[in-house]
């Protein structure tokens, strides 16, 4: 991409790399766009925003002016917390690969994950609440494709995700730009998305009901994983096992 983009005239920044377990490079080329008079604007995972203003807080750097678009994990209130207290501020994105952005944050939330759904893009239907389809939770999210130059052409397809979707007026840019459908609370029902990397329910079935009774003892029903948050809004996962 940086050859791509010398050869059209129009060169990128050399990349740059940052170790996982030190952001702190990044939070220095912030205050340095901060100081130049701009804003910086950073899209990652709700994670790694976390852990970077973590440890901008630790070294006492202010963040006032930054801003977040976090993705591919959950958006919670103390992922967020995190990164107001720091003077940033962050917007959620939602999407796959498979059909590109499905939602844009709102900047008038009524959920820490509140976004507004781009509805000329895709379509989002739910089964009605008395219904489960095919044994799927009955608000699970259905998406088909409405643009011929979509990734993929989807009719009606599960991405394993489930959400809160409310029609209502908030009165931000947004919405002035039409998009009033709104989805909250977004989470998947057979996927496990931690550290910014989502395993299948079908791999992380394999590990705990053959794998670890294979190496340790104990039945297939033995071991259980629970996803959680610190109080900091870092991800936790938790490894139960039963003593027998």
């Amino acid at each position: 991409m940086r050859w791509g983009s010398v050869f059209a005239g129009v060169p990128l920044p050399s990349p740059l790399y940052v170790p996982l377990d030190d952001p702190l490079p990044i939070a220095h080329w912030i205050t340095e766009v901060l100081k130049a008079g701009h804003t910086p604007h950073l899209l990652t995972f709700a994670s790694s925003a976390v852990r970077l203003c973590q440890t901008a807080s630790n070294a006492g750097i202010d963040l006032h002016g930054a801003r977040f678009t976090m993705s591919a994990e959950p958006i919670t209130e103390a992922r967020l917390a995190a990164v107001h207290q720091t003077g940033a501020k962050a917007a959620p994105a939602y999407g796959s690969i498979e059909c590109g952005y499905i939602g844009y944050g709102c900047l008038a939330p009524e959920a820490p994950d509140d976004l507004h759904l781009l509805h000329d893009l895709h379509v989002m239907i739910q089964p009605d609440q008395d219904e489960e389809p095919h044994g799927l939770p009955p608000s699970t999210l259905f998406i088909s494709s409405l643009r011929p130059t979509a990734p993929f052409i989807l009719l009606n397809v599960s991405m394993g995700d489930q959400a809160v979707m409310t029609r209502r007026a908030c009165g931000c840019p947004l919405e002035q730009l039409g998009w009033a459908t709104h989805l909250h609370t977004i989470r998947s029902y057979e996927k496990l998305t931690s550290g910014g990397m989502t395993f299948l329910d079908t791999d992380v079935i394999r590990v705990l009901e053959e794998v670890l009774p294979a190496r340790f003892g104990g039945a297939p029903t033995d071991y259980q994983l629970l996803e959680d948050e610190a109080d900091d809004g870092s991800p936790r996962l938790r490894l139960l096992g039963i003593r027998r």
